[in-house]
């Protein structure tokens, strides 16, 4: 559904009575939504309002996805869910403004704030190194952005078994669980890091060859400013639902 329209999103949800509601969609052009203000708040902040009112009222609960974005990266130790949140792009704060609207609703939710997600379809950084590895000789990555790269994969199997746990075994009261949660792999590298690991996989399987250079934020020109340190704390994950936490690099081999 067009989530830009709101009597669209309150019309389907009344229509379709779901059981549950999960909400991964955002807007995620980043630098774009620098000039796009209005349309990065309408999807990221609107629309995840509408959708809550309207779990709220029909006593649906809701999961919505969230971005190591919300912070500054000023931080040189893993985020926790109680740090102040301070984004530093719209996009960053179009989304901080969708959790407060979720929680100001408080309906029955979760909030799961990811970061670096990547996977083997679409549009992201493990995709576009590989294309452009194939192409060109010599990439330059940035090398003081630090995270931890988080495959969709993963993040699908920790939802499913939250799932389960709420709705199948009804392990735990979804009262006494909901809020916000960090979801991302373990460990922590740069993007020069990451993409390293990357051309190495490529290159084992392909012809070819790509030096790769790394270069500082400074000597990348962005329309947005992206947090230095995007490693998020996932202590609270683990603790509330007894999920053990996989490592990045664990995660990447077996995505393939």
């Amino acid at each position: 559904m067009d989530l830009s329209d709101e009597s669209a999103i309150r019309r389907i949800i009344r229509d379709k009575k779901p059981d549950l509601i999960i909400n991964p969609a955002a807007y995620t052009e980043v630098d774009l939504a620098e000039t796009e203000k209005d349309l990065a708040f309408a999807i990221n902040e609107k629309a995840p309002r509408i959708i809550a009112e309207e779990a709220k009222a029909l006593n649906i609960p809701l999961i919505h996805f969230s971005t190591d974005f919300v912070f500054d990266g000023k931080k040189s130790t893993p985020y926790l869910e109680t740090d102040r949140p301070s984004p530093i792009s719209v996009y960053g704060l179009s989304k901080l403004e969708g959790e407060k609207s979720i929680q100001k609703v408080d309906g029955d939710y979760l909030i799961f704030r990811t970061a670096w997600v990547y996977s083997r379809q679409g549009n992201n950084f493990r995709n576009t190194i590989r294309q452009l590895a194939k192409k060109r000789p010599k990439l330059n990555i940035i090398n003081d952005q630090v995270g931890s790269p988080t495959t969709t994969t993963y993040i699908s199997l920790v939802l499913k078994k939250v799932i389960e746990l709420l709705f199948r075994e009804k392990e735990i009261p979804f009262q006494e669980c909901k809020g916000i949660y960090h979801l991302t792999c373990g460990g922590t590298c740069s993007w020069y890091d990451f993409a390293e690991v990357i051309i190495k996989d490529l290159f084992q399987h392909e012809e070819g060859h790509c030096t790769l250079n790394p270069i500082s934020t400074k000597d990348y020109t962005t329309a947005a400013t992206r947090p230095k340190y995007s490693v998020l704390n996932n202590q609270k994950l683990t603790q509330v639902f007894g999920l053990e936490q996989r490592e990045w690099h664990d995660c990447y081999q077996e995505m393939k």
